[in-house]
């Protein structure tokens, strides 16, 4: 497995691990390992891009799970950014070559809902909407589609990989944390002053976990299928439901697009001169305003896919955020 350390990537060690199954996980020596601590899983060494560590990871394993990737935004201005590409492409490209010349049973392949389309007619999107022009923006957009498309091609000459695409997943062991969590923590922080509208598909990181074993028992070869809950929730739904966890009031005043946007772009911009994290990412303000809203019941249909209800997840979320010192308010009190 590569991204065994990482948000996604543990969760399936997990259960992999509970499973009792061998687990073998690819880690950069710079890695944050908290996610492994004490677990019964073999360590090799290496980056994505060096095709002799990759060969040494996968060389004796029947299943390939890449989980690993460069889950970033970029501010509107940097022009430089390489490492994405080279990590989230080359590196997928790298898992290939070495899981073929292993003869590896199957290739799972973790991609991201960021790279369906959206239904033109404001609809449900599935896995068969087309990826559009707008989603194109993102540089890690562009990237997940890439290499995602890859594995498409090289899963129509025979091999034998399965492509999954998680919302955006909340729960424990989000250490970095993730562009998905960061939402969470601020609000729980109280950094936010108000909300925009936007709709998220969402998920909890231990269902997309079992979504990529039921993936390689169950999957179709070829295939993609989207791994989310059937219920949707804009960022206001979302806020009423940590107030309801936590006791600490969601903010009230909406925010426009209009005026959000310019905030976002003069934040980035003056991040170069006075160094701060801006409180949004452009590029993940752009995925917001998409909106989009997907349909898991080909996942449903075919693996068996299971969801936990949003607000048991969230609870999960926030009791881990506490309990791991991410909550700087020591008086909220908090009912998980």
């Amino acid at each position: 497995m590569t991204g065994g350390a990482g948000f996604i990537g543990s969760a399936l060690v997990k259960a992999l691990l509970k499973r009792g199954n061998d687990v073998k996980v690819l880690v950069r020596k710079k890695s944050d390992l908290r996610n492994l601590e004490g677990l019964p899983v073999e360590m090799v060494y290496g980056d994505l891009y060096h095709l002799e560590s990759v060969r040494n990871a996968v060389h004796g394993s029947e299943i390939v799970y890449h989980t690993a990737s460069r889950y970033q935004f970029y501010p509107w201005w940097k022009k430089k950014i390489a490492p994405i590409y080279k990590i989230n492409i080359q590196g997928t490209r790298n898992m290939i070559a070495c899981a073929k010349e292993a003869n590896v049973k199957r290739f799972i392949y973790t991609s991201s809902i960021i790279t369906v389309g959206k239904d033109e007619q404001d609809g449900l999107s599935d896995e068969s909407t087309p990826f559009s022009d707008l989603q194109r923006s993102s540089h890690y957009a562009r990237t997940k589609y890439k290499a995602e498309s890859i594995v498409l091609e090289e899963a129509k000459k025979g091999f034998p990989a399965v492509v999954v695409n998680p919302g955006m997943s909340f729960g424990a062991g989000d250490h970095k944390p993730t562009p998905s969590g960061e939402p969470i923590l601020k609000f729980l922080n109280r950094i936010y002053p108000g909300y925009f509208h936007t709709i998220w598909s969402v998920a909890d990181v231990d269902d997309v976990a079992e979504g990529h074993i039921a993936a390689c028992e169950k999957g179709k070869m070829g295939e993609r299928y989207i791994l989310c809950n059937r219920e949707h929730y804009s960022m206001r739904d979302i806020f009423k439901i940590l107030e309801k966890i936590t006791g600490i009031r969601s903010p009230f005043l909406r925010i426009p697009f209009s005026l959000l946007l310019p905030f976002v772009y003069a934040d980035e911009w003056t991040a170069q001169w006075f160094p701060h994290k801006p409180l949004l990412a452009l590029e993940g303000v752009r995925f917001c305003k998409f909106s989009l809203r997907c349909d898991h019941s080909k996942a449903v249909r075919e693996l068996s896919y299971r969801t936990t209800p949003f607000e048991k997840t969230l609870e999960k979320a926030v009791k881990w955020y506490r309990d791991h010192g991410f909550v700087k308010r020591s008086s909220i009190k908090m009912s998980v």
